[in-house]
């Protein structure tokens, strides 16, 4: 990101990340908690403090402090909180997802199987992940989206 400051919603996701990858805990249980977000506030703060959470889990990842087990799994957690939140802020049932949160979680996504040609020797997260996170940390994106 090319801004001189950090903004509230940045600085905070990386709070809450610092906290989640300070625990000892396995990929395998949850690692990021309700208990870790901001009480629920508005859909505008939401989108921005997800987009800030996936471009920081991207960041982590990609310059190699975190595993994609890790990373993918945080992303995971960060999904399912974010499902919960707006089901609170948007209880008529409209489904958010902010569009730079999305595009992160689709790259770890991508790399837990597979596709129908894919052959034995391919690795998705080689083929599917890196190339997707690589594709967002190019980018200057608008985190209010």
């Amino acid at each position: 990101m090319s801004t001189a400051r950090s903004r509230p919603a940045e600085t905070r996701a990386r709070t809450i990340l610092n906290r989640v990858a300070g625990r000892a805990l396995p990929v395998s249980e949850t690692l990021v908690l309700a208990s870790d977000l901001d009480p629920v506030g508005t859909v505008v703060d939401d989108i921005a403090l997800f987009n800030d959470l996936g471009l920081e889990v991207a960041r982590r990842y990609g310059e190699g402090t975190w595993s994609w087990e890790f990373a993918d799994g945080v992303a995971n957690d960060l999904f399912l909180l974010m499902q919960g939140r707006w089901k609170l802020l948007e209880p008529e049932g409209k489904n958010f997802h902010p569009t730079l949160f999305w595009q992160v979680f689709e790259a770890f996504d991508g790399g837990e199987y597979r596709r129908k040609g894919d052959d034995s020797t391919v690795d998705p997260v080689e083929k599917y992940t890196n190339p997707a996170i690589a594709d967002v940390l190019q980018h200057d994106w608008p985190i209010d989206e």
